[in-house]
């Protein structure tokens, strides 16, 4: 997960929790390089998965927790049927 501070910070106990389940790492100490990637998103924050690839963009913090339960239903369909 990469974005602003604002943006991870204020995600409700329950996304927060998610995250710590799902093992998400927070960065919000992103550098001009991703800033700038988000800003040409419209996105204020990114879901990328440990391949590198971008899960979802969000543009505000109802949008990455909408993103982050629907990473969390991915990853638990994908366990039941490994």
């Amino acid at each position: 997960m990469v974005g602003r501070r604002d943006v991870t910070a204020a995600v409700s106990a329950e996304i927060a929790k998610l995250w710590r389940r799902l093992g998400v790492v927070v960065v919000t100490d992103t550098g001009p390089y991703v800033d700038d990637w988000l800003a040409a998103n419209s996105a204020t924050a990114a879901v990328i998965r440990p391949d590198r690839y971008t899960f979802a963009v969000a543009g505000n913090t109802t949008e990455l927790e909408t993103a982050t339960k629907d990473l969390a239903r991915i990853m638990s369909t994908q366990e039941v049927s490994t």
